[in-house]
């Protein structure tokens, strides 16, 4: 329908995502991506690209962007990284990560960089004094529950080299 339109009315600027089909193949092109992204930052006036850290999936979902959503597994994440390549993505700051971020060491201790940094940490050793329930609140469950809730088992495997004391944390650790 949409191809049929657009030929009879060309003067007319459609929007191809709001028809119930689109043309094979429509969203291989990252042209089209591109334009929807750019659509729906002015239609859901975003002030900058960081505002889509705050959009849930069924945002995008309700303006046409299901299918193209589906080529990334659904996360909105691995589609803006794909669109808005030069802008440097926090992937934790999304409503979710894409399945099997977390196995990747690279991505935990970026993550954990990034929450020292929140949390004011300038030293490794600094961890000893932040509370379990500071570290869920910036970390959440997902990265700290692979390692049994502990923060001890999670900065070892982050930090190696640095020998901890597992008895100075602010909490004591499992395990």
């Amino acid at each position: 329908v949409y191809t049929v339109v657009k030929e009879v009315y060309p003067e007319y600027t459609w929007i191809p995502w709001k028809f119930s089909h689109l043309p094979s193949k429509f969203w291989e092109s990252k042209e089209n991506r591109v334009a929807y992204f750019t659509w729906l930052f002015d239609e859901l006036c975003l002030n900058d690209l960081d505002d889509w850290y705050s959009i849930p999936t069924k945002k995008i979902i309700a303006n046409g962007g299901e299918y193209l959503l589906s080529m990334y597994q659904g996360h909105l994440y691995s589609a803006l990284k794909d669109v808005y390549p030069e802008h440097s993505w926090m992937p934790w700051k999304f409503h979710s990560v894409p399945t099997g971020f977390w196995d990747d060491l690279n991505n935990q201790t970026q993550y954990i960089k990034w929450v020292e940094g929140e949390l004011g940490i300038e030293d490794v050793s600094q961890w000893y004094n932040v509370s379990y329930t500071e570290v869920v609140s910036k970390i959440g469950h997902s990265l700290i529950s692979r390692y049994n809730s502990s923060l001890f088992l999670m900065l070892k495997t982050l930090y190696p080299d640095f020998s901890w004391e597992p008895w100075k944390f602010n909490t004591s650790p499992k395990n």
